[in-house]
This record gives structure tokens, C-alpha cells and sequence, in this order.
């Protein structure tokens, strides 16, 4: 398929990577040790340090937050301390070269840190999703489900988590 999409006419050319040790898919790598699934941030060799420079006209805050995110995104996706580590040096070289000062990098990481550890456990209050395609009646849908609730609160053999409304979260997709 790959060989295929190559002779097409575009300036556009595919590679295939094909591996028993680890999958890179998207920006995460996946591999297996000790018979468990390890991940770490993923960069393809052809990545350029593209963040924006400090010293562009854009708020101060976005700037500031752009590293609390970037070293987030590192900390949450990686599951082995030592290559967290050393993908978070290199995070902090990369916005150095863009102009980020050593005290924005250290609070934001400061900030991240924090954040990792203070992070809601999302399995002691489960959220109920209902998703529907995007329709200008979607907030009536809501109201409906909503007033209505008490019969899903009547079924036994429904979890816990429909017997109060209070979770409940509408989801709709549209164009």
C-alpha cells in the first residue's frame, strides 16, 4: 500500500515502520517490557522546534502557558521516570532556544508538577456521556433526559451512576 501511495503524483511520500519491540503512533511510543505496555512521548526525526518564540506579540499568558501544557503532556505521557526526565531537559532546551527565560520554564514546571499529582481521578466521579449528533434541539434533548430521569433511577439493573442526573453530560458533533 505504501510502495502504492508513493507513485502517486504527489510530492507527498509515505513511510512504513514495522517492529515486534514498539509501535510510534502519532506523538506516544509504545513498547513492551517486563510484560507490560511502556510509553513515552513520541517525536518523529524530522520535528523542528517550532513553539512560539517568547518574544512574539501574543499575550504573555499564552506564552506562560505553553510550557505548563508542553511539560504536562510530557509528564502524562510517559510511564517510566527516567525518560520523563530527560524528554523534560529536553523540552526545557527547546523553549530556551525560543527565547523562554529559565524562570518562566522552572514555574511552569512548578505548575505542571502540580497539576500531574493534584489530577481528579475521574474514576470517583464518572461522568455519564450522552452522545448525539449536533442539532438545534440538542439543549431540549437535555432538558427532556434530565426531567425524565427518575424512570432510569427506578431500573435495578442500571449502575449507580444513573441514579442521579447530576454527571450527566450532553455531547453533540457537528459540522
Amino acid at each position: 500500500m505504501v510502495k502504492h501511495i508513493n507513485e502517486l503524483p504527489t510530492p507527498v511520500r509515505m513511510t512504513a515502520v514495522v517492529s515486534t519491540e514498539n509501535v510510534q503512533f502519532l506523538n506516544v511510543e509504545l513498547s513492551v517490557e517486563e510484560h507490560r505496555i511502556a510509553y513515552s512521548l513520541y517525536s518523529k526525526p524530522t520535528d523542528r522546534n517550532t513553539i512560539l518564540h517568547h518574544t512574539s506579540a501574543h499575550p504573555t499568558s499564552l506564552k506562560n502557558s505553553i510550557p505548563r501544557a508542553q511539560f504536562l503532556r510530557v509528564m502524562r505521557n510517559n510511564s517510566k521516570e527516567t525518560v520523563k526526565q530527560q524528554q523534560i531537559l529536553g523540552m526545557k532546551i527547546t523553549f530556551l532556544e525560543r527565547g523562554y527565560s529559565e524562570e518562566v520554564l522552572n514555574r511552569a514546571l512548578e505548575e505542571a508538577k502540580k497539576k500531574a499529582t493534584t489530577r481528579q481521578d475521574t474514576t470517583t466521579n464518572p461522568k455519564l456521556v450522552f452522545p448525539m449528533t449536533f442539532h438545534n434541539k440538542s439543549q431540549k434533548i437535555s432538558n427532556i433526559v434530565r426531567s425524565n430521569w427518575n424512570v432510569l433511577a427506578w431500573d435495578n439493573t442500571l449502575p449507580r451512576e444513573f441514579k442521579e442526573p447530576r454527571g450527566f453530560v450532553t455531547e453533540g458533533t457537528g459540522i
